[in-house]
């Protein structure tokens, strides 16, 4: 999946066409990832089924009529960025049971957690990158507001400070030395592209 950070910046891309109040809109595009913090399966949280495919109609079905509020459209920003990830992204770099590092080296992958090893400490080395490159303004974390009467079911609004707790916690987080899979370039590129793709995803929809 990509890093909250990511989310972020696509969140921000987007809105900057979108126009939508930024913070419960920013906030939709990281809450999917509090289910794990709060021991909620992906399942649930970003509708996947058990080999982790993204059941997108499903969301619709569900919360179409909701699309107007902030949040519950980044929240969908937040599975199709999920989609077009996978889909377009990880399989330059990663198997079903192998990572391919920068130079080229093909390596097998005994667990699932070596596998996410690899991938995140690279997330961890981007984190500045990313902040910097695109303008991400932390602090709307501190201005949002923390309330009980969300719309979307499978997330808690309510222990949203969680994720923020979890998310100061991983900016200020030791980097490594190297990446071991891909670099900031890649990632920006993906980010840089995707954004088209939404935007005319949400249009095709009749989202926005």
């Amino acid at each position: 999946m990509p890093s909250l950070l990511i989310h972020l910046a696509v969140g921000k891309k987007v809105n900057d066409k979108l126009c939508k109040k930024e913070e419960p809109f920013l906030t939709g595009c990281i809450a999917p990832d509090l289910a794990k913090m709060v021991g909620i399966k992906r399942e649930v949280s970003h509708f996947e089924d058990e080999e982790g495919n993204c059941h997108l109609d499903q969301f619709l079905d569900k919360y179409r009529e909701y699309f107007n509020n902030e949040y519950v459209l980044g929240y969908y920003v937040h599975l199709y960025t999920d989609y077009l990830w996978y889909k377009y992204f990880t399989s330059e770099f990663m198997g079903d049971d192998y990572v391919i590092k920068k130079d080229g080296t093909k390596v097998k992958c005994i667990s699932e957690n070596m596998e996410k090893l690899y991938i995140y400490n690279d997330y961890s080395n981007l984190n500045m990158d990313i902040i910097n490159e695109y303008g991400l303004d932390l602090e709307f974390f501190h201005r949002n507001e923390y309330y009980s009467n969300n719309i979307i079911e499978e997330v808690p609004y309510d222990k949203m400070n969680i994720l923020i707790d979890e998310t100061i916690r991983y900016l200020t987080k030791k980097n490594y030395e190297h990446n071991f899979t891909f670099d900031f370039n890649d990632v920006k590129q993906f980010i840089d592209i995707i954004v088209d793709y939404i935007i005319a995803h949400l249009k095709e929809e009749k989202l926005i």
